[in-house]
């Protein structure tokens, strides 16, 4: 059985990082792949997931806090810098998956393999970035796909993949849930608003 509060933080994350890995990029076993922000909501399920699918991954996180729980998910690689930050000796990855948001920088383009795949997850990426690399940049939204759901629904309940939960807040404090979004999270994960 999986909890309301598991399956509200879990759905729209899990879909977009099935589609991400699967549909768009076509991750596969043995590929090097690089996640920007690899314990948020998104970013975990795409650590746990490629971890999975059988590939090399490498993520970015802000804290040492977090280098153990990147590690925890799944991460082979955990790179620890400041947020907004450069990371630019991170380099010749098949795929690199922007799980943070806002502007990509462009270390994130340059971490590519020429020939290599860039996913964006909030807002296109630059084609002029991607022209000057030698990648293909793209974004995408997400398809709800009931199998997907069902499946996701199977692993959580089995325990086999972890959900990330920030906080939650009654129904009562939605407004303070909704101005939750501009501050600090108390950990990694999503907001989730109990409704009795």
């Amino acid at each position: 059985m999986v909890s309301d509060v598991d399956a509200a933080a879990a759905a729209l994350p899990a879909l977009t990082t099935w589609e991400a890995l699967s549909d768009q990029a076509h991750v596969t076993a043995g590929q090097r792949l690089l996640i920007r922000g690899g314990t948020g909501a998104v970013g975990a399920f795409l650590t746990q997931f490629a971890h999975e699918m059988g590939a090399e991954v490498t993520v970015t996180v802000t804290s040492a806090s977090a280098e153990a729980r990147a590690r925890g998910l799944g991460a082979d690689h955990v790179v620890v810098t400041a947020p907004y930050s450069e990371a630019s000796d991170l380099q010749a990855f098949d795929v690199a998956i922007d799980a943070v948001g806002g502007d990509v920088p462009e270390w994130m383009y340059a971490s590519v393999r020429p020939g290599g795949q860039l996913v964006v997850l909030q807002e296109p990426p630059s084609q002029k970035l991607a022209d000057k690399y030698g990648i293909r940049a793209f974004f995408f939204v997400v398809r709800t796909r009931r199998d997907r759901l069902e499946e996701l629904a199977a692993l959580i309940a089995a325990g086999q993949v972890e959900v990330t939960i920030a906080q939650t807040f009654p129904l009562s404090a939605g407004k303070a849930a909704y101005e939750s979004g501009s501050l600090p999270k108390p950990r990694p994960g999503k907001t989730v608003i109990l409704v009795p």
